[in-house]
Order: C-alpha cells, then sequence, then structure tokens
C-alpha cells in the first residue's frame, strides 16, 4: 500500500522519531542512500524521501530504531519500537556499554571535533571504534596538531543529563558513586544548562541518586537538580569515565 507524505509523517509523530524523520528528509539523496547502505536498509526503487526516511528509521532489525534495542527487547515479541520521545538516547548508549571509549565518545559531536559524529550503540561499539580509530589514523597524517586536542576533548569524566546537557569534570577521583573534581567544563549545545553549570563551577563534589544531581562544596550542598521530562525525552543524569585512545 503506497503511503502518503502525510501518513510517513505521522507515523513519525506516532512513534517519537520526528526529529530523526525529518533530519534524513533534508538529507543529501546520496547521503541518506550511504547511510542506509552503511544500516544495510534497502530503499528499493521508492525515490521519495520521506518514504526513504521511514525505511531507514523503521526497517526491521536493521532500521534505526531496531539498532537501539538491547539483546531482552530484540528477544521479546511484545517489545515495540524505541521511541525517541520517551528514551534518553545518550543513557541506552550508556546502559549497553562496558568501558567507555574516548574514540566512542560523540558527545562532543556538535562541536565537529569528535572521532565518532554519530550517536552510537555504546560507547565501547566495534564498529564505532574501528571506524573512530581509522579517522584518527588519518587526521595523524592530515592533521597531527589536532590529534592531541581531540583527543583530550573526548578523554574524561562526564557527566550526561541528555542529548544537549553535557559537563566535563576535570582532574576527578570517583569513588563510591561521588565525582570530587577540580574543575568543570561546558559541553557545547544548543540549549545548555546555565544554572546547573554555575552550580558545578561554585562546587567541588558531585552525586548522582536515581533522578537527582546533588552538587556539593566539601559538605555543604549547592544545587539539587531533579531531571525530568523536558518534552524531547527523558532527562536521566550518569557519569562516564572514556579511557584515552591507546596505541601511541
Amino acid at each position: 500500500m503506497m503511503r502518503t507524505v502525510a501518513s510517513y509523517r505521522e507515523l513519525a509523530e506516532l512513534q517519537g522519531v520526528a526529529r530523526p524523520f525529518e533530519i534524513l528528509v533534508r538529507m543529501h539523496p546520496m547521503t541518506r542512500y550511504r547511510l542506509a547502505t552503511m544500516l544495510g536498509c534497502r530503499l528499493g526503487r521508492n525515490i521519495d524521501p520521506r518514504a526513504q526516511a521511514w525505511r531507514i528509521i523503521n526497517q526491521n532489525l536493521r532500521g534505526l530504531q531496531a539498532r537501539t534495542h538491547t539483546l531482552p527487547e530484540q528477544l521479546s515479541p511484545f517489545a515495540r519500537n524505541n521511541n525517541w520521545a520517551i528514551n534518553n538516547m545518550p543513557y541506552q548508549a550508556a546502559r549497553a556499554t562496558a568501558t567507555p571509549l574516548g574514540l566512542c565518545n560523540s558527545i562532543m559531536r556538535f562541536t565537529g571535533l569528535t572521532w565518532a559524529p554519530h550517536l552510537p550503540c555504546s560507547y565501547d561499539c566495534t564498529a564505532t571504534e574501528a571506524q573512530a580509530r581509522a579517522l584518527r589514523e588519518l587526521t595523524k597524517l592530515r592533521a597531527p596538531d589536532l590529534v592531541p586536542i581531540v583527543d583530550s576533548l573526548c578523554t574524561g569524566t562526564f557527566l550526561l543529563l541528555s542529548e544537549w546537557e553535557a559537563f566535563v569534570l576535570h582532574r576527578t577521583e570517583i569513588q563510591d558513586g561521588l565525582v570530587r573534581y577540580e574543575g568543570v567544563s561546558l559541553v557545547p549545545s544548543n540549549r545548555p544548562n546555565l544554572p546547573l553549570f554555575e552550580a558545578l563551577r561554585s562546587g567541588n563534589r558531585v552525586e548522582v541518586r536515581d533522578d537527582l544531581v546533588l552538587v556539593f562544596e566539601d559538605d555543604d550542598i549547592r544545587w539539587v537538580e531533579e531531571c525530568r521530562s523536558d518534552a524531547f525525552a527523558p532527562r536521566i543524569p550518569i557519569v562516564l569515565n572514556f579511557a584515552a585512545p591507546e596505541g601511541d
């Protein structure tokens, strides 16, 4: 059955994938085709960009929704496709990660200074690591002075709340869920959390308790951030410590 332009958009809205759908629709056709090929999605003969975008998102086993499923979700006949309106995608990547790798750190991708310009399925994804390592090796040949800069931006301790709210904690000591730090940087974003950034700047210790971020200066509490949905996705606080690339 042929779908209309409106029906593809309605499906995207219904399943909470309107943002990636619109991004894919606006892509250059060749870029969209290459992305589909990387994912193993067959676009067929339909040249409608909306049909192609929906195929890339929704194809069983290979589409973007399917690739964000955990193994139990893949095996369960009752699991539904992941919904970007209710799922925090960086958190989904984090919970699938055993050892966060700087090569797979996509948190800085909005700056362009990252080895992983896409959001991976996990922050130790083998395919992402291989692609990032190849990019890093090429950069060593063409722009060697850039390598330590990108390495430093992708390595270390990050406090992550959502795709738009992330902070780099400097010179950290992590023990029993508490993170002591001596400095903080705000990850560039079009929706930065400036009040929390200022609170972190005034403190030297942070603790994540379920959906709460507690900022301390020594033993005095300076800020409590309750993480709720921001109308785009849930805000779920998590601390990730990314390992530096090996082999140099």
